[in-house]
């Protein structure tokens, strides 16, 4: 869930002038099937597992992931179960992700030991998904990585933390990517959102996320926890 505002541990039931908070999600599938007929690959980008939201509507079956209202469903279990208000999400697929990484430039991220174990068996398959091209990684420290290699890190759950160090990696995938936004200009961000918002599922009109262009370079990721 991102906060947006000078606000800290705040409800999102509370009124607090000039804080807005929405969620983004992640798909796994590609943007011809996208965002619909998600499946057991869904889960929040920044808050709530995906075995948590199944274990909610567990009483749904395995079409609850298939509903065209499924991200109106997320939203309400996100609100119930955390005490949220939050009424506007963002989707998003691995090629948006993998499009937004390769326009900014690559993220720097540090690989860990660990981490380049399992990490190329995901860029194989992020790849195919894609329809682009990475390079292996085969050493740990700090990589410069393209669009692929930051969807695979930020697919890893097989190293100590399982899927709460998955969370962790990406939300230092979107950490890395806002620092590097700080880094261009508003007419190279504005090419960047021509090329990424068509792939971008929201309840946002154009014109709003198009106006939020300018001011991500000014976002500064707070504490975050989960």
């Amino acid at each position: 869930v991102l906060v947006l505002g000078e606000s800290l541990y705040y409800n999102a039931t509370n009124t607090i002038p000039h804080v807005r908070y929405f969620t983004i999600f992640g798909s796994g599938l590609r943007y011809e099937t996208f965002p619909y007929c998600i499946d057991e690959q869904f889960e929040s980008l920044v808050s709530g597992e995906n075995e948590y939201i199944i274990v909610q509507y567990k009483s749904e079956g395995y079409d609850f992931w298939n509903r065209e209202n499924m991200d109106e469903i997320m939203i309400k279990t996100l609100n119930e179960n955390l005490d949220l208000n939050i009424k506007e999400f963002v989707t998003v697929n691995f090629d948006a992700v993998a499009d937004a990484v390769d326009a900014l430039g690559g993220i720097k991220m540090n690989i860990t030991s660990a981490e380049v174990k399992y990490i190329n068996d995901y860029i194989d398959e992020t790849s195919k998904v894609t329809g682009k091209k990475a390079k292996h990684i085969t050493t740990s420290g700090l990589h410069v990585l393209d669009g692929v290699q930051a969807v695979a890190y930020s697919r890893i759950r097989y190293t100590s933390g399982g899927d709460y160090k998955r969370t962790e990696r990406m939300r230092d995938i979107i950490t890395a990517m806002i620092d590097k936004v700080k880094t261009k200009s508003v007419s190279q961000l504005n090419t960047i959102a021509d090329r990424v918002l068509p792939q971008v599922h929201t309840n946002l009109s154009m014109t709003d996320l198009l106006s939020m262009v300018p001011a991500v370079a000014s976002f500064n990721v707070g504490e975050s926890m989960g």
